[in-house]
């Protein structure tokens, strides 16, 4: 049986998400491009396990994380127009399908916000850290970055189960 295909509306905070990721790929583009003729022509381009950095790359490579960014973020924003042919943890029914589908949707959502902000930190910080105004990402950002990833899709995971029927 086919999924039923069915146009889930926006909540308030749906857009507020879709906001946020969009203010986030923004400043990703806006802030290189501010500060790019003030570089030093190396800049860091990896960092080790405590934020500290250990590669460098010519200050071109700035726009790496800004293409990349783009790329997953109109990737999960065109993902969200077919819900009906993601994978879910229950079976999707009439009755279940707009909770399913809701759920699915905030969390691709939640995932966009939080990937575009770790790539404008991490943005913010090389920049940073190439004009010398800082020396490392810090010892915190890994953690919230992996605590926030792995917490929507628990959240998500719970209530999709919650609301299985």
């Amino acid at each position: 049986m086919a999924r039923p295909k069915i146009k889930i509306q926006k909540e308030p905070l749906d857009y507020y998400l879709e906001a946020a990721a969009f203010l986030a790929i923004a400043f990703l583009f806006i802030y290189p491009a501010i500060h790019y003729g003030g570089l030093p022509e190396d800049i860091p381009t990896h960092f080790d396990s405590k934020g500290q950095p250990d590669s460098y790359d010519k200050k071109s490579s700035i726009w790496i994380l800004p293409a990349i960014g783009f790329l997953i973020f109109v990737m999960l924003y065109f993902l969200q127009k077919v819900p009906h042919s993601f994978n879910y943890g229950v079976k999707i029914t009439e009755e279940n399908a707009e909770n399913q589908y809701r759920i699915a949707l905030r969390l691709m959502r939640s995932l966009n916000v939080i990937i575009m902000f770790s790539f404008a930190y991490l943005n913010y910080a090389t920049i940073q850290i190439a004009l010398e105004n800082a020396t490392g990402l810090g010892s915190a950002f890994t953690p919230i970055f992996i605590i926030g990833i792995f917490g929507v899709i628990a959240v998500s995971i719970y209530k999709s189960f919650k609301y299985e029927k």
